[in-house]
């Protein structure tokens, strides 16, 4: 933990804030204007960072460390200050981070039995990462899933409903967007070998586990995002 925070304080992560804080007060008359746009788009984008932090540094492209100071949190503090123009974007993207948490959790329940049977458990790697270190950390990694990745594919979900509107069928959405998450890694896996060597490689049991933690995954974010919009339809 304390190389994570050395890492954010000698970047210039704090530089990053003040001038996007400065440029939001800036653009403040036009972000007013495009905020049903501008907002929802920060935290879509922000959302999906996290994950694809993790693509990015199994394949090489940026370290996650590096991702972390220089993409993740400016950007995020991004995303805030644009939902100060739009508190209800704002309150859906809290509600999103919580949901995927919960859900992620609800996730790693249903991967138990498949690491039972052998399916390797590489997040403790994420923590080595984080630390820039080769000795695996569960903690850290497993804070990473959670508030980073999982949370942060909640925000995403919530945005993409706000976009598409909220729909009848806001499960079953949900499940798509599971499945799609995991297409999505199953093409990164397959078309980079060495993403397999550092995350885990596909089999029949990884391939199954995945599939189902996924599954269970959307349709833990699809039950919570209905549970949210008929709250919120009650209260206006």
């Amino acid at each position: 933990m304390r190389a994570i925070v050395s890492v954010l304080w000698n970047t210039p992560f704090l530089h990053i804030i003040f001038v996007q804080t400065l440029l939001m007060l800036t653009l403040g008359n036009s972000i007013h204007t495009q905020r049903h746009l501008f907002t929802p788009a920060c935290f879509l984008v922000v959302g999906f960072l996290p994950v694809s932090a993790i693509v990015f540094h199994c394949l090489g492209v940026l370290p996650l460390q590096l991702c972390l100071s220089s993409l993740i949190l400016p950007l995020f503090a991004l995303a805030c200050c644009a939902g100060t123009f739009t508190p209800y974007v704002g309150r859906m993207a809290w509600q999103g981070w919580l949901a995927g948490i919960v859900a992620v959790a609800l996730y790693d329940l249903s991967r138990v039995p498949f690491i039972l049977f052998g399916w390797s458990d590489f997040i403790p790697k994420i923590g080595a990462w984080l630390s820039n270190t080769d000795q695996p950390d569960a903690v850290i990694g497993y804070l990473w899933r959670y508030i980073g990745n999982g949370g942060g594919l909640g925000i995403a979900f919530f945005m993409i409903l706000y976009f598409i509107g909220n729909r009848p069928h806001i499960i079953r959405t949900g499940i798509i967007f599971g499945l799609f998450v995991f297409s999505c890694l199953m093409l990164i896996l397959l078309v980079f070998r060495e993403a397999q060597d550092i995350m885990f490689r596909i089999t029949p049991l990884s391939f199954a586990g995945s599939l189902t933690g996924h599954i269970v995954y959307g349709a833990a974010l699809g039950f919570m995002a209905r549970t949210f919009f008929r709250r919120n339809e009650r209260n206006s």
